[in-house]
């Protein structure tokens, strides 16, 4: 939290001078757009010190200074994305501040621009996964909204991106990373309506694509941690139906990935948590095979 304050106090500072910058001379293009990237970094800052009326501020002026570098040239495709960018922050601000209807429209207008720039030009990988990005936002906040069918569409075709993205280069982690991502979200709406076997089929891939990263970043504890939470999930549903050697199976594995992280790691009360739900949930496979003297 400390840095987190001293890095708002620095771009702050930042803000100042190219604002003033700006003030100079409104015509320059490349003061503005120095100002627009200030502008974000401080809302990001803002909203993981969990600030988000200024967050939402500072997106805001974002998006307004993107907003008038778009009129000016409306072909930038930089800037196009800046825009983008800038009502996806919003979305997910409001969206957490609990104002779906709004956050829907702010996903919207982002997915439009990003998906200008993709046919605009359909090679390009960032704009493909920045148009991803907003599709999964609005996946999540019309799963909220009940429509689990949109919900859906949206999510499917984000899987379609992180696929085409990670068959086009096998070893770009984050694309990984981003299509686990996208298999844990459908999971999840497969599961939340009652499909079980697709969720299933979701969280065994989700799995076998984290297996990889977890495996070749040992210290990367995010992804350590993303991998138990990934097997936790393939073993409820495999004991939703039925399969409990498989269950008591990824359990264990998720348990030794816990285990290993709450000694190696600095202390953390998350970690314990994080043992603690994986006995119980080893304890429940073997209720279910009624072996009460293990569970």
């Amino acid at each position: 939290q400390g840095k987190l304050s001293e890095a708002a106090q620095l771009f702050g500072e930042s803000l100042e001078i190219r604002q003033r910058l700006v003030d100079s001379d409104p015509t320059n293009t490349t003061w503005q757009r120095d100002l627009a990237m200030i502008f974000a970094r401080l809302g990001i800052l803002e909203r993981e010190q969990g600030n988000p009326t200024d967050a939402y501020r500072y997106f805001n002026q974002w998006r307004d200074v993107s907003q008038r570098l778009v009129d000016s040239e409306p072909e930038n495709a930089v800037w196009l994305n800046d825009l983008g960018s800038a009502f996806h922050n919003l979305g997910n601000v409001t969206a957490e501040q609990g104002d779906l209807p709004r956050a829907t429209e702010f996903l919207r207008e982002s997915i439009d621009l990003m998906r200008q720039l993709v046919e605009s030009d359909p090679g390009n990988t960032t704009w493909q996964r920045s148009l991803s990005l907003p599709l999964d936002a609005l996946s999540d906040v019309t799963k909220v909204q009940r429509d689990l069918t949109e919900a859906t569409q949206l999510a499917n075709e984000s899987l379609d991106i992180a696929r085409r993205l990670t068959e086009s280069d096998p070893n770009n982690r984050q694309w990984q990373h981003d299509l686990a991502l996208s298999l844990e979200r459908l999971g999840e709406l497969a599961k939340i309506q009652g499909n079980v076997p697709e969720a299933a089929r979701y969280f065994s891939e989700e799995v076998d694509v984290l297996r990889p990263l977890a495996e070749a970043s040992r210290d990367h504890i995010d992804w350590q941690r993303d991998m138990a939470r990934a097997l936790n999930r393939a073993g409820d549903l495999s004991l939703l139906l039925g399969n409990l050697p498989e269950a008591q199976r990824v359990y264990r594995e998720s348990l030794d990935i816990r285990t290993t992280l709450a000694a190696s790691a600095a202390p953390h009360p998350r970690r314990h948590r994080d043992l603690v739900n994986s006995y119980w949930k080893l304890g429940k496979v073997a209720m279910a095979a009624d072996d009460f003297t293990e569970s």
